[in-house]
């Protein structure tokens, strides 16, 4: 028999009345932090200069976790050793040649204002978003017609406003939530409000773009969206302090239709995929048991492990459009008995299970570097904030060459949050 996820009453207040904002440029986007959770209560996740050059930096072999039964079988696969502990207090670190981006690159560069950055001639624009005092672009979230825009609270996290920004020109809030994915279906998305104190459930929406709520259910507390994959939503949740259980889940009748595994955090999901680590992975201290990450294929199960130091968590994570490569940002670590270390950037090739290590990218402690590819899958862009000083610098590696450059000048951006999306 199924098993049924419920919770109590949902929230009754009503999505906010629309507003209308100024036209922005829609970009796709590519930024996401998961901890999980199916359960009951919330928890969100939280130098040296490298030499000129920008071949990316060699890894050490490792031993690859089989699938398990009915799934594809695992390839040999290579993940990156531990690079060594900097001494002293770390600092952001961003070293390449610098150089101009390719002519029609556009990025929108998120946090506290949203700006669009033409790669090529450097010019940086307000894009048209008036973001309220006290908010900061979390998330944006491609849909047909436009572009979903998660706005967010420092200060109070569970008061988010989702917008929507036309292609075709305007835009409006629809909803207050703190979570959103975009549907299977056109013209619609999920989102997600969380209850206002412990004890109450979590509010799930299915929303269309004018603003229409066609569902509205109750789910456990500490619920997170990762995906609509067609057939069901992937979730996950913690209960307590324990790991998440990811699911794929029916959001009409709340029944779990499949389970993949218990993981310590979701790195990156689609409609197709996602990637995840296993309990073991610690988030900032050291783990005694291997840390594995998992990419499975949500439709038919399938998985691929790839072993992954304990101690280097994953903080983002963006597939490629053609869906071969896996880019991947771990955050800055500061132990108390042990040396700092550095927050890194690879790039996983899903075919012949071998990452890459790009070279002179360095995030301090709980931070990790932004990552966006270009719909063409050409470019990977990377941010790197330095958040004492409020900017942040920008790079792109081409699949092509398998360089890394930076693109002259420095740009504004903080954290918490950020959000780096290419078009």
């Amino acid at each position: 028999m199924a098993e049924v996820l419920t919770g109590g009453r949902p929230d009754d207040d009503e999505p906010s009345p629309r507003r209308p904002v100024p036209r922005i440029v829609v970009v796709l986007a590519a930024v996401a932090v998961g901890l999980g959770a199916l359960g009951y209560g919330a928890l969100r996740d939280g130098g040296h200069a490298a030499p000129r050059g920008t071949a990316p930096a060699p890894v050490s072999p490792v031993t690859v976790r089989p699938s398990p039964p009915g799934a594809e079988a695992a390839r040999e696969a290579r993940a990156p050793s531990a690079p060594p502990s900097p001494s002293g207090p770390l600092r952001p670190q961003f070293v390449g040649p610098k150089q101009p981006g390719p002519a029609g690159l556009e990025l929108l560069l998120g946090g506290a204002a949203l700006r669009r950055l033409d790669a090529a001639s450097g010019d940086l624009q307000p894009a048209g978003l008036p973001v309220p005092e006290g908010y900061a672009v979390e998330r944006l979230v491609p849909v047909q017609g436009g572009v979903l825009v998660l706005l967010q609270q420092e200060a109070a996290p569970y008061l988010g406003r989702v917008l929507f920004l036309r292609s075709s020109g305007g835009a409006a809030e629809l909803v207050r939530a703190d979570d959103v994915v975009a549907a299977a279906r056109p013209g619609r998305f999920w989102a997600l409000r969380n209850p206002p104190a412990q004890g109450r459930p979590a509010t799930l929406l299915e929303v269309t773009t004018g603003g229409r709520v066609l569902l509205r259910r109750p789910v456990p507390a500490g619920w997170l969206l990762h995906a609509d994959t067609g057939a069901g939503l992937l979730v996950a949740a913690y209960r307590s302090e324990q790991p998440a259980v990811l699911a794929l889940v029916d959001p009409a009748s709340g029944q779990r239709l499949r389970t993949y595994g218990r993981t310590r955090s979701v790195v990156v999901a689609t409609s197709r995929r996602a990637a995840w680590l296993t309990p073991a992975c610690q988030v900032f201290v050291p783990s005694p048991e291997a840390c594995f990450l998992v990419v499975s294929d949500l439709r038919t199960g399938g998985m691929q492990t790839y072993r992954w130091p304990g101690v280097s968590s994953l903080g983002v994570g963006a597939f490629s459009p053609d869906g071969r490569r896996l880019a991947l940002a771990s955050f800055g670590q500061h132990g108390f008995d042990r040396p700092a270390q550095y927050g890194r950037v690879w790039v996983l090739d899903l075919t012949t299970g071998r990452p890459v290590r790009l070279p002179g990218i360095g995030t301090p402690e709980k931070q990790a570097a932004d990552l966006s590819w270009s719909p063409d899958g050409r470019y990977l862009a990377i941010g790197v904030r330095w958040p004492d000083d409020g900017f942040q610098r920008i790079g792109l590696w081409s699949t092509s060459t398998g360089r890394l450059t930076v693109l002259p000048g420095r740009f504004p951006g903080g954290y918490p949050p950020s959000a780096l999306l290419v078009r």
